[in-house]
């Protein structure tokens, strides 16, 4: 069965930490506002992001470039376009898009940059 998340939701999941730590102590399911797209960017709802090492170390706080936490674990990810803001034109609704490197993919949905 296929997973639809709507705007009508309003919120979304995520995974979050607001610590560094083990993962199964420190991780989180939080709800957070759907995301509004500026001017340039694209909603995009999450359809795959897998768990790799650099999540851990990050997680773990072992990563170079420690994240400020809060923070949503996920260095990559894939999905589909939901929204677009009123300046983009090279992205529409419906396009598959690989999401940007480290991003914090672990959310059913996330505003990027539609270059």
């Amino acid at each position: 069965m296929r997973r639809r998340v709507h705007r009508m939701n309003k919120t979304i999941k995520a995974i979050v930490y607001e610590r560094h730590g083990n993962p199964a102590e420190v991780l989180q399911i939080k709800t957070e506002p759907w995301p509004e797209p500026d001017v340039d960017e694209a909603i995009v709802a999450t359809r795959a992001a897998p768990i790799n090492p650099a999540d851990i170390n990050a997680i773990e706080g072992k990563y170079p470039g420690r994240r400020e936490v809060p923070a949503v674990p996920g260095f990559e990810g894939a999905g589909v376009v939901v929204e677009v803001g009123a300046n983009v034109s090279t992205i529409v609704k419906g396009a598959l898009v690989i999401l940007p490197h480290n991003i914090g993919t672990w959310r059913e949905a996330l505003a990027v940059e539609a270059s």
